[in-house]
């Protein structure tokens, strides 16, 4: 893999976690326990999961503005912010596989 395809592909993992946090702190406000940063880690755990679980359930089906069965509020900007992160893991994927095309090329 090129050097500037390996800075690329960085540069978009940084974003990948960036917006995993926005997600995060979306579902936090959303669940009404407020900043994200500040949770005790009972609290921080249960949102990371339930990140993790709309990532994967927006993944498999666009999401219905539910994580666990639980309502959202402002559900809008939780759907933006799942899809932001599932076009930047597109593009990650892409350029893993231009990577790995050009190895078997060589």
């Amino acid at each position: 893999m090129s050097g500037d395809r390996n800075k690329q592909l960085l540069d978009l993992e940084a974003r990948l976690d960036a917006t995993a946090t926005k997600v995060s702190e979306a579902i936090s406000r959303q669940l009404g326990y407020g900043n994200f940063h500040a949770l005790d880690q009972i609290r921080r755990n249960e949102v990371e999961e339930e990140t993790n679980d709309a990532i994967e359930r927006w993944g498999e089906s666009e999401l219905d503005a539910t994580t666990s069965n639980r309502p959202m509020q402002n559900a809008g900007e939780l759907q933006h912010l799942l899809q932001e992160y599932h076009e930047i893991e597109e593009k990650i994927l892409d350029l893993r596989d231009l990577g790995f095309d050009d190895q078997e090329d060589q």
